[in-house]
């Protein structure tokens, strides 16, 4: 809900409020201005008024809350097209940035390969059927990783695969850095990621 539209809602209970007590009120030919008359005026007046001032607060925010999901914005997924890799540092920091503002990953590109593998970790996640997937083990340009190095990178990929990638990859699949694995979506779906909507 909108602060505005908080805002006016209880300016409109407010203005039915003073209504009310306008209405509440005796004429004055009636009743002078006398201190008995007065106090008899308010003692009519003031419970009137508890009661308006009290219904107002309980019904202000059924009035002012939106009816079901209306006036709630959809969140847009993060569409994946052909995505060829790039840093594992940076593909993380992504999917976490993803994961934090609650929006859907929909990998729908021809081909999905290297860091781009991890995002069927992301918390909202789907495939398309048709999707190439294509794994291979970590490495570094220009300098290669040292034992203890390409061991940590290792993990920390397979950490994003669902539990039989995960530990078909630390098995066989990090082993080739220059050659590469195919999956198919088809076969990603079997392991537990839904297809995503036609």
């Amino acid at each position: 809900m909108l602060a505005s539209d908080f805002f006016f809602s209880r300016c409109f209970l407010a203005a039915i409020c003073l209504l009310h007590l306008a209405l509440c009120k005796t004429p004055q030919a009636r009743f002078p201005w006398r201190p008995g008359h007065l106090l008899r005026r308010t003692r009519r007046i003031v419970p009137a008024a508890w009661v308006t001032v009290a219904l107002t607060f309980w019904l202000a925010p059924a009035m002012a809350a939106p009816t079901g999901s209306a006036g709630i914005s959809p969140v847009t997924p993060y569409v994946v097209r052909d995505d060829f890799g790039g840093s594992v540092k940076k593909r993380m920091r992504q999917i976490r940035e993803l994961n934090a503002a609650n929006r859907p990953i929909e990998i729908r590109g021809n081909v999905c390969m290297s860091s781009c593998t991890m995002f069927l970790g992301a918390r909202q996640v789907c495939v398309d059927p048709r999707t190439t997937f294509v794994f291979h083990g970590p490495f570094r340009y220009f300098s290669r990783l040292s034992p203890r190095e390409f061991e940590f990178w290792s993990v920390t990929i397979a950490s994003y695969y669902p539990k039989p990638i995960h530990d078909w990859y630390l098995r066989e699949g990090r082993h080739k850095v220059l050659r590469v694995f195919e999956m198919t979506g088809q076969e990603v779906m079997r392991h537990g990621i839904p297809a995503c909507a036609p």
